[in-house]
């Protein structure tokens, strides 16, 4: 076999180094066991026989020293050497655990000795609904001038849930009223509240109106938070002046004092 030159013996040893890199990393995804499990479970709760599924043999798991290794000081999970079971050890909380709407994924390696193997197993969390909406305030108020016209639009806050997915944020319902409504605007996952004026308001025959904004998630049964609206009805100058009556009639004496009151 020929020797190359230095360049050609040094591309050919950085082709043979990504080819190995490449069948490590496709021997890993195809070696991979998936599991799932919710949120919140009790601890015990069973996820998988993951010695089945590897194909191990059972009566071997303790001589082969079968365990889960964590870079974890309080792991979630742990294997029964008995019959191979892997099961939660302590609560999980996925929003601690991820943030967002994507999955949420947690890689295991499982060792075992005489031979040595190596196996990873994913466990994804799936979320349950234990999170209600919740604004950043209590109440918002408002001042709106009587000669506002209808379809003014007013942004009101958004209330937050952190759970994901369908139990986060459906929609926003506002209590019956003849003046306002609500539209949702949506924004990449968000969902905006606004309030709009559908009928214009009189300051003299209300000046203040109490409203409730009720944020809904897609849970089932579905949790809910408020938040207060409070808008004062500024006046304006939309009345003139009115006497009682239109005409005033009074009979006097031609000759009574000067500054009698008529």
């Amino acid at each position: 076999m020929g020797t190359g030159t230095p360049n050609q013996m040094r591309n050919y040893f950085w082709c043979a180094f990504r080819w190995i890199i490449l069948l490590f990393v496709v021997n890993r995804v195809l070696a991979e066991t998936r599991y799932s499990v919710a949120e919140e479970v009790k601890d015990g709760t069973v996820v998988g026989n993951v010695a089945k599924d590897l194909g191990l043999e059972m009566s071997s798991l303790k001589y082969r020293r079968f365990r889960v290794v964590s870079e974890n000081e309080n792991p979630f999970f742990d294997v029964n050497q008995d019959n191979g079971d892997l099961y939660v050890v302590r609560k999980i909380d996925r929003e601690e655990l991820c943030r967002g709407s994507g999955a949420c994924l947690m890689e295991l390696k499982i060792i075992i000795e005489n031979p040595l193997e190596i196996h990873y197993v994913v466990v994804e969390i799936k979320d349950v609904n234990d999170h209600s909406p919740v604004f950043p305030e209590k109440e918002q108020r408002f001042e709106i001038g009587e000669q506002t016209l209808p379809g003014r639009r007013f942004q009101l806050h958004a209330a937050r849930d952190p759970d994901s997915g369908s139990n986060s944020i459906r929609t926003y319902i506002l209590t019956s009223n003849e003046h306002f409504e609500i539209d949702i605007r949506v924004s990449d996952d968000d969902k905006i509240p606004f309030l709009v004026l559908k009928k214009s308001l009189d300051r003299e025959q209300k000046n203040r109106h109490l409203l409730q904004l009720t944020g809904v998630d897609g849970g089932k049964p579905p949790r809910s938070g408020t938040l207060n609206i409070s808008i004062t009805v500024l006046d304006s100058n939309d009345n003139r002046p009115k006497f009682s009556r239109e005409t005033y009639e009074v009979e006097i004496q031609e000759n009574i004092p000067v500054g009698t009151s008529v």
